[in-house]
């Protein structure tokens, strides 16, 4: 009885062993996983948001928004963008004013829009904008989705079209105290090319500003690693 007792103990600890070793390997190779995507993503933008906003210098639209819309915190920083001309910019600031590696082309004609008048708690952010063109952002990681807010404060129905990802809402209403989904701005999920680009199309309307944000994403926890270790453990033996 007692050597009976005392294999089924080396069995035991036997199998303790294999549960702790496919941890253990289990855990080193998500950890080789999540540091070779961070390898990758290096010097690209990871966290945080792009804020963008249209200014119209000629009518004295100077000064891009400041702080919170759909998303973010009062004081964030905003890009201010000459919608009269044909920006090309690099290394946009994140929210916090952090340079980044993304970047802001309006590739094609000239459209733009001015409303010195606009009100209300969200005028800057509705006051000018850009339209009836294709831009595109560059520098964000390939193949990877991110969350994207269009604005606007135009009259007519917005259209845009991000690598396919249809955009359809209404502008703000004049003044603009707050902020309704569908009527002054419109979030969707959107998937990067695989030269970690987003093509914008806005087939019709007008698009007053933008934020980007990269799509959140669960990571492994270690108690995932350790059920599959279970797991794995629970099969041995019923193959046994």
């Amino acid at each position: 009885m007692q050597l009976r007792r005392s294999y089924d103990d080396y069995q035991l600890a036997g199998k303790l062993r294999i549960v702790w070793v496919l941890a253990t390997i289990s855990m080193a190779f998500a950890g080789t996983v999540l540091l070779s995507c961070q390898a990758s993503a290096q010097g690209s933008f990871t966290s945080g948001i792009i804020n963008i906003d249209f200014t119209f210098p000629l009518v004295g639209i100077n000064q891009p928004y400041v702080g919170a819309a759909a998303i973010g915190s009062p004081g964030d920083y905003w890009n201010g963008i000459n919608a009269q001309y044909l920006p090309i910019l690099n290394g946009l600031k994140d929210n916090s004013g952090n340079v980044t590696t993304v970047g802001f082309f309006d590739d094609s004609g000239f459209g733009a829009y001015a409303a010195p008048g606009f009100g209300g708690t969200y005028a800057a952010l509705f006051d000018a904008g850009i339209g009836s063109t294709t831009a595109q952002m560059s520098g964000l990681n390939p193949n990877t989705q991110y969350d994207l807010y269009f604005y606007s404060g135009y009259l007519t129905p917005v259209s845009i079209n991000v690598n396919g990802t249809l955009f359809s809402f209404n502008g703000a209403m004049n003044p603009a105290s707050t902020l309704i989904p569908g009527a002054g701005y419109q979030e969707q999920l959107v998937t990067t090319d695989g030269t970690g680009d987003l093509n914008i199309t806005a087939a019709s309307g007008y698009y007053s500003g933008l934020q980007l944000t990269p799509a959140i994403t669960p990571e492994p926890s270690t108690l995932d690693l350790l059920g599959l270790g279970v797991a794995t453990l629970f099969a041995f033996r019923r193959r046994k």
